[in-house]
């Protein structure tokens, strides 16, 4: 049966603890907030003995509460009245090389405070002389929180508190110093968005300037332009490639080094180098290309082209002078034409999502080119596919007729519109006595009456993508 976690509660720090970590927050009783005296969101040790040291000021006679969780797994679940606590995730015998915990602290009805621990074996090199720890448990000690998806990895969490690269504007791509990609395989690229290679490689523990690694971005530029639409050798001969000294036992330890690339639009090409300084009479420093690597990207599009089939509620009613049919020698006025009207349109769309803007200044995590473009293979959620449109008609007189509004994107390359009509119509201007076809107008008082004015009205409808056209035509 599974053993469960245990804690080690103290009122005191104990002597036989070597290090510790302190949290330190403060309770306000008037608004029933709890908030964060030290704002390192990363609590790290490398000996998973390291007390947490919870302590909060103005607690007053509030219970203090402490839940520590693994997984979903409740390791820890004490609640105290006094204003510290000191705590051990892990007991002597339950040691492991790493886990990743969350902790959740509170007080009475104030939201949680939450943080991150991690804990990680000292990798002083054991086996053969290389580190007790795993490359992948290194990885997961630098970063203790990413997700890996269909756009590669995003790091959500760093140990360093002040690591920049967190979040949906960054892409990360791990290396060992064989070149394999860890974690994966080599992403998809998306245009826009930035890319950080991570190499972690072994390298002299005693030494461990003499091992380095250093990327050279041969392909990958920026263009402004609107758009309108291996996991293999991991492990063998490690010792061999790690550089070492031949006339004496060398232990390795683990290594990162990072390397942020250009923001593309087009494909990014990269060179992994290696190096390695030798000593004989003097210090000399080799470098050797390991791996060439390529992302290729898919497009971020600003807009698109559509034609589209509107119905308006801006009439364009026609005037006719004709002979009074109960008195031949007057004339009267007809109007028809009166009431909706169906328009065939050739708009622009342009991918800036009001939704979108809207979630970014609520604080979510929105990468930076959502905000003025779209990418087919990171796409917008269903909901956030409104965009501005702006369009003219075709079937009547262009420039006298102005759409503007929104599309919503029910299915690619497929959208329903709803916006306003803006144009110019015949008018006739008349008091409230008068009466078509039936008042008797004369011929200069009809020339005088009629004219053309701008008005709007409302109009919704449907619209294509001019690609998803031009595909049907070329079907046929």
């Amino acid at each position: 049966m599974k053993s469960k976690l245990t804690l080690m509660l103290t009122l005191f720090i104990s002597f036989s603890l070597k290090a510790q970590n302190n949290i330190e927050l403060s309770y306000d009783a008037a608004s029933k907030t709890l908030t964060k005296t030290t704002t390192n969101a990363i609590v790290s040790a490398f000996n998973p003995l390291t007390a947490i040291n919870i302590k909060v000021a103005n607690l007053g006679t509030e219970i203090l509460v402490v839940r520590a969780t693994y997984n979903t797994e409740v390791t820890i679940a004490q609640s105290r009245s006094g204003n510290e606590i000191n705590i051990v995730p892990l007991s002597a015998d339950q040691v492991k090389e790493y886990r990743t915990y969350d902790i959740s602290i509170q007080v009475g009805s104030a939201q949680a405070v939450n943080y991150t621990y991690v804990a990680k074996k000292n990798d002083t090199p054991t086996v053969n002389n290389l580190p007790s720890n795993s490359i992948a448990e290194e990885i997961r000690f630098l970063f203790p929180r990413f997700n890996i998806n269909d756009y590669g990895i995003k790091v959500i969490a760093a140990r360093d508190a002040s690591y920049q690269y967190t979040g949906d504007d960054y892409t990360h791509i791990f290396l060992d110093q064989f070149g394999n990609v860890l974690l994966g395989v080599m992403p998809q690229g998306v245009a826009n968005r930035q890319y950080i290679v991570h190499v972690v490689y072994l390298t002299e523990k005693e030494n461990p300037n003499r091992i380095s690694y250093s990327i050279n971005q041969t392909k990958g530029a920026f263009s402004a332009t609107l758009v309108f639409n291996n996991a293999g050798q991991m492990g063998s001969n490690l010792g061999a490639q790690a550089g070492g000294s031949t006339d004496k036992t060398v232990s390795y330890v683990w290594k990162h080094q990072e390397f942020p690339l250009r923001i593309s639009t087009d494909n990014i090409e990269f060179e992994l180098y290696r190096n390695n300084i030798t000593y004989a009479s003097t210090p000399v420093l080799e470098s050797t290309l390991i791996a060439k690597k390529t992302i290729e990207m898919t497009k971020l599009y600003h807009g698109s082209f559509d034609v589209g089939v509107l119905n308006t509620r801006l009439a364009n009613p026609s005037y006719e002078l004709l002979p009074s049919n109960s008195a031949p020698d007057q004339k009267v006025v007809k109007e028809s034409n009166q009431g909706d009207r169906i328009v065939l349109t050739a708009m622009a769309t342009f991918y800036v999502s009001p939704i979108v803007l809207l979630e970014s200044l609520t604080g979510k995590d929105i990468p930076k080119y959502k905000l003025y473009g779209r990418n087919f293979f990171d796409d917008h959620k269903f909901y956030e596919r409104i965009f501005p449109s702006i369009g003219v008609a075709v079937s009547e007189k262009a420039l006298k007729n102005i759409f503007f509004g929104f599309n919503w994107e029910l299915v690619r390359g497929a959208s329903v519109f709803g916006g306003v009509h803006y144009g110019e119509v015949n008018t006739f201007s008349h008091d409230d006595n008068f009466k078509f076809q039936q008042t008797a107008v004369s011929e200069a008082d009809f020339n005088l009456r009629t004219n053309k004015h701008w008005k709007r009205g409302l109009s919704f409808g449907a619209n294509l993508d001019v690609l998803v056209i031009t595909n049907l035509l070329k079907a046929k």
